[in-house]
């Protein structure tokens, strides 16, 4: 099947045997494919090439003769769910110059690597299992970027993750088990490898990274569990120990070691061992460390003799339920046969509850009865963490009470202090060789002091994301700077973070008043005027309440309908901004979500992830992108009905808290609107965006350029003019970021044009000439 131009199709249960690929997608092409099968492939199950985007939400690619996967260059696909089985080569492949972004995927018996990313390629992966690759399981080439987080290789004939790159590669709460080579191996030498809460267990031969040097088989803090001394200065229990923060957790896992020790006394003199549970709750918001904890208990109790290795095997419920009559049982106990010896650690536990009251199968409550059946047969043999918010799991505890008797113990997570976020940075920046200069831990503490403490606040993850955005905000720093030494590369200023809250430090500043930012901006001249009725009509209503005259009754909710690259998002943001300042919502932050952050995979999961967004966007502006995507035409049983009845409902009930814009295509948002008259009733204002004029678009590259440091020379002007007269305004035009794609091909162009001046000039430097338009509009930007 070929799936190109700029088609963009929604595709369920489709199913396609033979084929070389089965699915190409090339062009612009954009598919979304659900619940897919496609079986024996002569060549690759997927492949996406040129600038196809894609994403496969549960698909199985069953013994295809190429890859399973493949991104080749310039391509990005999102695959969530569903794997690859019995492949003659590699299980995902990304080429030089693709990007993919993968979460609860598996590759089952490969005949090549599980994962392969050549140089240039990026991966991020999370939970993603590698079972017997007959190459490495993560095999990542000199070039390649990576960022891993809870991924395992388990059975394979050589390394389990083997990085050959020097490029920035990071492993966070991986596992290797039982691989005929090494858990980790690095074979490059280089500082950009960073791993935290690796686990490398009953592996062919020692780890070997660390310094970049494959001859270290003994790397100092590897966190391998081969061959760990018990009692040794650096063991678990001080690991945890030296977690920052978590001091009730901390209290009441040594109330726990306690007792395993005093339970062992009492066994070496003859008496009974008093009766305890090691199956456990954690319980509290997220990213504050439960399943670090939980892989450290289990070290503990390792070391203790109380497991025998000790390991993590994190899943979820996509792990234990499957779809069909008997496969739950099938599946859990699978998956629980993986964690003997050590912690089955089972995260957002309450959605296998989730699917109780709806009617239907209830396969979520088969793998609870499942779980609790083989924790009693392997009582000595395994340890269960259970982990959740901490008002779902109590709600998860008291729907079965075989539940309530095997987790009798509940630990609580807190939010992160301030104080305690603040030295998560700092030990960030240590890690990665940076340094806080003056003034910046005073502005992370300011900074983390404004984060509201929703349910969406990712504590530590939070952090991580801040620590990212400070070092991009130096690098676009240090750029502008002539010369940059070994201490500016080190140090982080206060402007680095004051860059990551730029939203907020608008607000404040009076010259940067979001009604004259909207005001500034390029075209939109019907937009501007919408939204200044919109404040008129709200600034009369506040002077007839003042003088006592009935306020009519307003609602704040839009829709907003044009092409991509508009500017609706931008708007969105402003909008926000202008209605904190006028004192309709609280703070006027926006939270963009899509159907990916809203529409679950199972009965329950849905409402509660519009739960989460929504809760995330309170005295705020929740902008729902390509909203039209929830009521998909011609799809009976589809989740995304489940998330508009919830957001209807959110909406009615945090009516004065929350505004929410609807954005997409003119045509798909009249229909979206009409699936439900629910929707008509609370979108009853419209805004359309048109398409930029030619004559709008150069002034958009005029302006991007000189953000860039660069300027539009003499005679650049009507080449772009002619170019954009030249594009049809059909689906597939860009508006802005077709402008940014232009700039970014006359810096490319320039680059190459002056590269042969031996002493170029300020002019040469700065001055973007009428051959580099032509060069890049010849051959750059697609026509």
């Amino acid at each position: 099947m070929l799936l190109e131009e700029d088609s963009a199709p929604e595709l369920d249960r489709l199913e396609v045997i033979g084929g070389s690929p089965a699915v190409a997608v090339r062009g612009g092409a954009n598919p979304l494919l659900r619940r897919a099968r496609l079986v024996d492939p002569s060549g690759d199950g997927i492949v996406a090439a040129g600038e196809a985007r894609g994403r496969a939400e549960d698909c199985e690619i069953v013994r295809p003769k190429g890859a399973g996967v493949r991104a080749a260059s310039g391509s990005t696909l999102y695959l969530a769910g569903g794997g690859v089985s019995d492949t003659a080569a590699c299980g995902l492949v990304v080429e030089e110059g693709g990007n993919v972004t993968v979460r609860d995927f598996r590759v089952e018996i490969s005949g090549e690597e599980g994962v392969a990313v050549a140089a240039g390629g990026e991966l991020t992966a999370n939970r993603t299992a590698v079972h017997a690759p007959q190459g490495h399981g993560f095999l990542l080439r000199e070039g390649a970027l990576a960022s891993l987080s809870g991924c395992e290789v388990t059975g394979g004939a050589q390394d389990g993750f083997r990085v050959e790159s020097t490029a920035p590669v990071s492993l966070v709460n991986c596992l290797a088990r039982e691989n005929e080579g090494g858990g980790l191996v690095q074979t490059a030498p280089g500082e950009r490898l960073a791993v935290e809460g690796l686990s490398s267990i009953g592996n062919g031969r020692r780890d070997a990274w660390g310094t970049g040097s494959a001859e270290n088989t003994d790397p100092a803090g590897s966190g391998s569990s081969d061959g760990t001394a018990p009692d040794r200065e650096d063991g678990p229990l001080g690991a945890l120990n030296a977690l920052i923060g978590l001091d009730n957790v901390k209290q009441q896992v040594g109330t726990l070691v306690n007792l395993a020790q005093l339970a062992q006394r009492r066994e070496q003199l003859g008496m009974p061992a008093p009766p305890m549970s090691r199956h456990l709750v954690f319980a509290g918001p997220p990213g504050t460390g439960k399943t670090t904890v939980a892989r450290l208990y289990g070290a503990i109790l390792a070391e203790l003799g109380s497991l025998r290795s000790g390991h993590l095997v994190e899943v979820s419920r996509a792990d234990l339920v499957a779809q069909v009559v008997g496969g739950t049982a099938i599946k859990t106990t699978e998956t629980f046969q993986r964690a003997l010896g050590g912690v089955l650690f089972v995260d957002e536990a309450y959605t296998l509850t989730a699917d109780s009251g709806h009617g239907g199968a209830d396969f979520g409550r088969e793998a609870v009865d499942t779980l609790l059946k083989l924790m009693e047969d392997h009582r000595d043999d395994v340890v269960v963490v259970a982990a959740g918010y901490s008002r779902e799991m109590e709600s998860f505890l008291g729907s079965n009470p075989g539940l309530a008797s095997r987790f009798s113990r509940t630990v609580e997570f807190e939010n992160y202090t301030v104080p305690e976020l603040v030295a998560i940075m700092e030990s960030m920046c240590a890690q990665h060789q940076y340094e806080l200069g003056e003034g910046t831990a005073a502005a992370l503490a300011a900074h983390f002091e404004a984060m509201p403490r929703d349910g969406g606040f990712g504590n530590g993850r939070a952090a991580r994301g801040v620590f990212e955005e400070m070092v991009d905000r130096q690098a676009v720093r240090l750029a502008a700077q002539p010369q940059v030494g070994e201490s500016d590369l080190r140090l982080l200023l206060p402007e680095d973070v004051s860059a990551t809250a730029a939203a907020r430090a608008a607000e404040a500043a009076p010259e940067d008043d979001p009604l004259t930012r909207l005001g500034d901006m390029i075209g939109l001249t019907e937009v501007k005027h919408d939204v200044a009725d919109l404040i008129n009509l709200i600034t009369t209503a506040r002077h007839r309440a003042a003088a006592g005259l009935p306020v009519p009754s307003l609602s704040h909710h839009l829709v907003f309908t044009g092409p991509p690259g508009t500017g609706k998002t931008t708007v969105a943001r402003l909008y926000g901004q202008i209605l904190a300042q006028l004192g309709i919502l609280g703070r006027g932050q926006l939270v963009e979500a899509a159907r990916a952050d809203l529409v679950g995979r199972y009965i329950g999961h849905t409402a509660q992830l519009t739960r989460e967004v929504f809760e995330r966007a309170r005295g705020g502006v929740l902008f729902i992108d390509e909203a039209y995507t929830l009521t998909p035409q011609g799809s009976g049983a589809d989740f995304g009905q489940e998330a508009v009845d919830t957001l209807l409902k959110l909406m009615e009930d945090h009516r004065d808290e929350v505004v929410v814009i609807v954005a997409g295509y003119t045509d798909e948002m009249e229909r979206f609107l009409a699936s439900n008259p629910g929707l008509a009733s609370r979108f009853p204002r419209r805004i359309a965006f048109a398409d930029y004029t030619s004559e709008e678009l150069v002034t958009i590259v005029r302006a991007q350029a000189a953000s860039m440091g660069y300027e539009c020379g003499t005679g650049t002007g009507p080449l772009l003019k002619e170019h954009f007269d030249a594009l049809p305004r059909n689906r597939s035009f860009g508006n802005a970021r077709l402008a940014r794609q232009v700039v970014e091909a006359m810096v490319t162009r320039q680059a190459g044009r002056i590269s042969s001046l031996t002493a170029p000039t300020l002019d040469d430097l700065r001055v973007l000439r009428p051959e580099d338009v032509a060069a890049a509009v010849s051959t750059g930007v697609p026509r």
